[in-house]
């Protein structure tokens, strides 16, 4: 990690506990184990990328999951010098990303790429509706963003995800949902 990443997360929060404080605390125990490091879970997912020629070159140009029905997917969640390092895992490709807090807005960095969230909290549910998208220094129009929205919810011992990545102009770019569970 770089000293700019550490510069700009300086001061910031790291934990979602820490961060979302009595919000937390309304999150049934599932989803505080789901949105807690460390975590390790596994589970399986089915991952459809977009339909269109365009939509298929940006899943690969992000590095987005294959299709696939039923794909393993492994979760691992730690702290790293003032972050939240993401480890996920969709058969054999590994996705990285790290995420802090900006007062309650989360935000989630791979490579120059800076999603900002705003997390709407219930007691059984998640739901990630991004607010802005930065390049490098750049925050992109909204009109010309990536948007990605997801829902996590609790499902008996564990939780189900629902994350569908797209873009305005080319429509869904790759969708995933399935259960998880922590080992």
């Amino acid at each position: 990690m770089s000293e700019q990443a550490n510069a700009v997360t300086q001061g910031c929060k790291v934990s979602y506990p820490q961060a979302l404080g009595d919000r937390f605390a309304q999150m049934c125990p599932v989803l505080q184990t789901a949105h807690s490091a460390p975590l390790q879970a596994s589970g399986t997912m089915k991952v459809e990328r977009g339909k269109s020629w365009v939509a298929k070159v940006v899943a690969i140009a992000m590095g987005l999951p294959d299709s696939g029905i039923n794909t393993p997917v492994t979760i691992n969640v730690t702290e790293l010098r003032g972050h939240i390092l993401w480890i996920r895992t969709f058969g054999k490709k590994k996705f990285k990303t790290l995420q802090w807090f900006e007062g309650e807005t989360l935000c989630e960095k791979r490579g120059i790429t800076t999603f900002y969230f705003d997390l709407e909290i219930a007691e059984e549910k998640v739901h990630y509706q991004q607010r802005a998208l930065r390049i490098a220094s750049i925050t992109m129009p909204k009109g010309m963003a990536t948007q990605v929205e997801g829902i996590v919810q609790a499902s008996g011992p564990g939780w189900r995800i629902d994350v569908t990545i797209s873009h305005p102009g080319i429509g869904v770019i790759c969708r995933y949902n399935g259960e998880m569970r922590a080992d």
